[in-house]
């Protein structure tokens, strides 16, 4: 286990699994869970790009040489519990389906889309933005969604060379160049 730097982040990661999260903590100086949950529940977290990873990611990417500028837009959809709940901090009901500056519709959510970054030459990855859907995105809403990606990432420096998608038809993608 040498070389192993646990971090906040990847605390995050696994404090969902209670058990593991326990095990590990007595390995590695992980934070408490209940300093995750006080850091997670400060984050402003809303279906869209988010501005402050963009802003952080911004700041980043004027120090990387050319070629680490070079990245994936990766899309990929997963399987959430259709559930409703209050966020307070914004007073609205979330998990509908919402695909943030396109609209909500009144449809409860049955899956996530998460948009990340990833760099080609270098090493770096991150989630920058995330939708609700019912179903798999709708393939018009799935395109404006991607080019509004590339548009931010190329605003703040990045070129999206690569587009990796999972979970949606492969003739999507012959019949929607």
């Amino acid at each position: 286990m040498a070389g192993l730097e646990p971090t906040k982040e990847g605390s995050l990661q696994i404090s969902g699994r209670t058990q593991i999260y326990r095990l590990l903590s007595k390995l590695f100086r992980f934070p408490s869970v209940s300093t995750l949950r006080k850091s997670v529940s400060s984050l402003d977290l809303k279906p869209g790009s988010s501005p402050s990873i963009l802003k952080a990611l911004k700041v980043k990417v004027k120090s990387m040489i050319p070629d680490a500028k070079l990245c994936t837009l990766v899309f990929d959809e997963m399987s959430i519990k259709e559930a409703l709940c209050y966020d307070p901090k914004h007073d609205v009901v979330r998990r509908f389906e919402d695909y943030a500056h396109l609209g909500r519709s009144r449809y409860i959510a049955n899956q996530a889309g998460v948009f990340m970054a990833r760099g080609l030459t270098a090493n770096w990855k991150q989630p920058f933005g995330f939708v609700f859907s019912s179903g798999t995105v709708k393939d018009v809403l799935f395109k404006q969604l991607i080019l509004s990606a590339i548009t931010e990432l190329e605003q703040i420096g990045l070129c999206v060379k690569l587009l990796s998608v999972i979970k949606v038809p492969i003739t999507w993608l012959l019949q929607n160049p």
